[in-house]
């Protein structure tokens, strides 16, 4: 019995040992690592994975934002769940902003004019593309040309190769110069965008046609593919079926200061004539000579949008008491003319606005320059006026079948002696004999 029992304590007493042995051995733990994936400096997704293993491939959900690719620490492009962790390892994306949105991406100015041989600045390129891309893109796009300095073959290349396949960027500019214009930024991003001037197409509410594009335009069907707010419509119709509207009604209309005429299917007359007055190819009234132009444009610029309600009528007044009141009178024998001559207006309105001073023929020229800029067929006359045939200068305007004689240096005269019952401003024919104006014949 005690054998026994010896025996069975010799058994258990094994079992003990067996098992206090077995707990004794220890395993080491498994070792993990993080792989961390950035995104413009901020931590987008975080993993972690074994030793030895690789990560899961990450997936980049952002609207309007494509994945390029990751880069290592050390710059190199890598395929993160391709590469086994033997440590922590960050990844940075590498991304291009998609220009996936449908809209109009050159626009027009204030006044309606799209302005398509001038050249593309760094603003209206900016806003262009920004216009392309989705929102949520912005943050990420590259540094891009601002201002109003041109943008060059060069820098407009670099820029689109962050958004578009290189050689696909290198084709579209192969014939393009080195100063783009906006109408080259139309056609390469159409190009570019594969936007087909065949596609079918629906106007929105907001459609206006540039005041300055129409079917003699160059490229005119990738302009208002670019400019003109539409939607893509199986059902539409084509670019060459579309009735744009301007928003302007038929007449004439100054814009900035320079003189248009609207044509009855809202279209600016180009190279043409509204009775002496003549339009040139980029539907403005020229007197032909440019500087003064630009003189004029930057006169009336100011003088109309003081008063934007005001009728045509009104604002022959305010130009005429603008001739009187803004120049002083000068003098001269320099410049005397015969009766009947012809052809010295534009000198003399340039010499009387870049002056501020002159006689009678400066003082007619300048009303002449500024009231034909507004589309009044003004004319001026040289002449002899008083009973001692002195030579002078006025102008005349036909108004309805009337002819009315408008004489700002005569006013001047009597506003500068105080005398305030004479008026000489659109002065009826059956009044002007008491001036004792003598003209040629053929004058008007």
């Amino acid at each position: 019995m005690q054998k026994k029992l010896f025996f069975t304590l010799i058994v258990l007493l094994a079992l003990v040992l067996a098992a206090c042995s077995t707990g004794s051995q220890e395993t080491e733990p498994a070792v993990y690592y993080k792989a961390t994936f950035v995104l413009d400096g901020v931590v987008y997704a975080q993993q972690q994975v074994a030793e030895g293993g690789t990560p899961t491939q990450v997936a980049l959900n952002i609207p309007g934002l494509t994945l390029v690719g990751w880069q290592n620490d050390a710059g190199e492009t890598v395929t993160p769940e391709s590469l086994p962790l033997t440590g922590d390892a960050t990844y940075t994306a590498v991304v291009k902003p998609q220009l996936d949105q449908h809209k109009s991406f050159l626009f027009v100015d204030v006044n309606g004019f799209l302005w398509p041989e001038q050249p593309l600045t760094g603003d209206a390129l900016a806003a262009g593309l920004k216009a392309l891309a989705q929102e949520a893109a912005h943050p990420y796009f590259p540094e891009l040309p601002q201002g109003e300095e041109a943008v060059t073959k060069a820098q407009l290349q670099e820029v689109l190769s962050q958004f578009f396949d290189g050689e696909q960027v290198t084709k579209a500019l192969e014939q393009q110069g080195e100063t783009v214009l906006r109408r080259d930024f139309a056609l390469v991003m159409c190009s570019l965008l594969g936007r087909d001037t065949t596609a079918r197409i629906s106007l929105t509410e907001e459609s206006k046609m540039p005041l300055d594009v129409n079917k003699n335009t160059q490229d005119y069907l990738y302009l208002l593919e670019a400019s003109v707010e539409h939607t893509q419509d199986e059902n539409g119709v084509a670019w060459t079926e579309v009735d744009i509207p301007t928003g302007l009604e038929p007449g004439f209309v100054n814009l900035s200061g320079y003189l248009y005429y609207v044509q009855e299917d809202g279209t600016f007359l180009c190279d043409g004539d509204v009775g002496t007055l003549h339009f040139d190819a980029d539907g403005r009234y020229t007197s032909g000579d440019a500087e003064l132009d630009d003189m004029v444009a930057q006169i009336l610029d100011e003088l109309l949008k003081a008063e934007p309600e005001a009728d045509r009528m009104t604002h022959l007044r305010t130009v005429f008491d603008y001739c009187v009141e803004s120049f002083e009178y000068l003098r001269r024998f320099d410049n005397v003319l015969g009766v009947g001559e012809t052809g010295w207006e534009i000198n003399e309105a340039k010499t009387m606005i870049s002056t501020g001073k002159g006689n009678c023929y400066n003082f007619a020229a300048t009303f002449w320059a500024l009231t034909r800029g507004m589309g009044f067929e003004t004319i001026a006359i040289s002449g002899t006026c008083t009973s001692t045939d002195q030579p002078h200068a006025w102008t005349v305007i036909n108004l309805d079948g009337e002819d009315y004689f408008f004489d700002p240096q005569w006013q001047y005269d009597y506003n500068r002696r105080e005398i305030y019952d004479k008026d000489m401003f659109m002065i009826p024919m059956d009044k002007v004999d008491w001036w004792g104006y003598e003209w040629a014949d053929d004058a008007f």
